[in-house]
This record gives C-alpha cells, structure tokens and sequence, in this order.
C-alpha cells in the first residue's frame, strides 16, 4: 500500500501522512520545549517528563516546599 506524506513541518521540513501527526510532531517535538523547571534551567516538552525530572533531581526541594505549604506552580513559556 501506497502512502503519500502530505504534510511538512515548516521548522524541519520533515513530512508526515496526517494533519495529527504533525500537529503531535510540531507541539512534543519539534524544538520547543514550552516546560520550564522552577529550580534549574531545564526545559521539557512534555510535563510529565517535567514532573518526572523534578521527583527524580529535586525531590528535596519538593518535599521542603510541600512542608511549607508551597504549591509549585508548573507553568508553560509562551
């Protein structure tokens, strides 16, 4: 079966079947990583990679926050 890749990233000129799959290729992967970590200069595009990074490399922080009845805000870069 035969498919034709319709659809170009305008970023990195890689092609895909569907509309979907760029749209998920533009927003997860595509250089931007709208993701910032409150105590590093990390950046993620995905949150849960976000929040994994954050258990895994400032679980402390975390948990001295969470005593001091700190919510940590995870916001996106515009």
């Amino acid at each position: 079966m035969y498919f034709q890749f319709c659809y170009r990233c305008a970023n990195c000129t890689k092609t895909f079947k569907t509309s979907k799959s760029l749209q998920r290729h533009v927003r997860e992967e595509c250089g931007k990583n709208p993701f910032a970590c409150p105590w590093c200069p990390n950046l993620f595009n995905l949150k849960c990679s976000l929040i994994r990074h954050m258990r895994l490399k400032h679980d402390q922080d975390l948990r001295t926050r969470r005593n001091d009845k700190y919510r940590v805000k995870i916001q996106r870069r515009r």
